[in-house]
């Protein structure tokens, strides 16, 4: 048996241990999480932003008062040198306008939470779960904070795993730890909250909520591994027999979801275009590293818009859908008008007269779920529910 062989072996002996743990806690109701089953557990505005936002409110139902707020700034390295007033009146805000945004993409737009103190110190976060950037939006809420309140004020963006803006949100124009800076789930609002939970023992109702949020958010950074199985997996990684194995598996990961993506779920995608009568095409082979890697379904009559679906991130996530231009130098001011006004619940951009963002558990396709989707055909079929929704469109209006 080779040292690779060996090594898969002790990795699927741990995956069994860890699903027989798993059913147990099944068994005695550990994994049952309200969140989940309400299917909010990704939604920004109403779950997350909503959740974190009354806690930081001393004024909120909790009845912690300003404690949670003050765990959180202290939890928050970069907060420290606000002075932030603990004292009089704080209010705190969600999905606050700031206008609506203009045409240069300047000004305007919505801020997901807004924490002013009595001075006019403020903190704002920019709150992503898995929605992508909007063009010069950090760079918008930026200038928004320098208008109206100085210098005194912080400007947080808030990933799952702490990752910075991308270019288009910032301008280019903004340097981080000056003009913002990144915190994640995975960290520091993991850490807060378990704070929170410490400090809310005499509040059972307050606290099992926040065990439940706690949980909620170990999922999403997927930091859900069993303790003890988790131990085990780093010492099998410590292990000097498991390290070329370790190595080889890390740097061929990329090819290994290529190889999967070209020999499984392309001719999934070629089939379904085929039976809608309809032309696929595909911008890279290299699914993986990629720059917003898309695939786009055409019919010989569009001459403008094809049906896309695009990742916002490399590495096969954060992945949206809609109409897209076919070339962006051949435009149509006045289709794109109309799709537009069509579709208003969905998002736009300069190529992009309409899109959204896939369902959750479809948006990162790098995921074990993703993977078994693709395998047992979830995936493809998904794909198609999306693509006919867009098709009754085009079934009224030439694009």
């Amino acid at each position: 048996m080779s040292e690779l062989d060996k090594f898969f072996q002790k990795i699927n002996n741990l995956l069994k241990e860890e699903k027989l743990l798993k059913e147990e806690r099944m068994k005695r109701g550990e994994l049952f999480n309200i969140f989940q089953v309400m299917h909010m557990e990704a939604d920004e505005v109403y779950t997350h932003s909503a959740f974190i936002a009354h806690l930081l409110d001393p004024q909120g139902s909790h009845g912690c008062g300003n404690t949670f707020l003050k765990l959180f700034i202290e939890t928050i390295s970069d907060l420290q040198g606000l002075n932030f007033d603990l004292v009089n009146p704080i209010k705190v805000k969600v999905e606050e306008s700031i206008g609506t945004i203009s045409n240069k993409n300047d000004t305007g737009g919505r801020l997901d939470i807004i924490i002013t103190d009595h001075n006019n110190n403020a903190i704002i976060i920019e709150n992503k779960i898995y929605a992508g950037d909007q063009k010069g939006q950090l760079l918008r809420y930026h200038k928004y904070a320098q208008d109206h309140h100085k210098e005194k004020y912080k400007l947080l963006y808030l990933t799952l795993d702490g990752h910075e803006p991308s270019e288009d949100s910032t301008g280019g124009k903004l340097e981080i730890k000056k003009a913002y800076d990144c915190i994640s789930y995975a960290s520091e609002i993991k850490l807060w909250i378990t704070l929170c939970i410490e400090k809310s023992s005499q509040r059972p109702l307050v606290r099992e909520t926040l065990v439940q949020y706690l949980k909620l958010i170990t999922r999403l950074t997927h930091q859900d591994m069993e303790t003890n199985t988790e131990n085990k997996l780093k010492d099998l990684c410590k292990d000097p027999e498991n390290i070329n194995a370790l190595f080889w598996i890390y740097e061929n990961f990329a090819s290994v979801i290529n190889t999967v993506m070209n020999e499984k779920f392309k001719p999934q995608l070629i089939e379904l275009a085929s039976r809608k009568k309809l032309k696929i095409n595909f911008k890279s082979d290299d699914w993986f590293n990629t720059n917003y890697m898309e695939f786009m379904f055409l019919d010989d009559n569009w001459t403008t818009f094809g049906i896309t679906f695009q990742f916002q991130r490399k590495g096969l996530k954060e992945c949206v859908c809609g109409f897209k231009y076919i070339d962006e130098n051949k435009t149509n001011l006045a289709l794109y008008g109309k799709i537009y006004e069509h579709f208003k619940d969905h998002k736009h951009s300069d190529g992009w007269p309409a899109y959204k963002y896939l369902d959750a558990k479809y948006k990162d396709w790098t995921t074990k779920v993703g993977i078994e989707m693709i395998n047992n055909g979830k995936f493809i079929e998904y794909i198609e529910q999306c693509l006919n929704y867009y098709l009754e469109y085009t079934k009224e209006t030439s694009i």
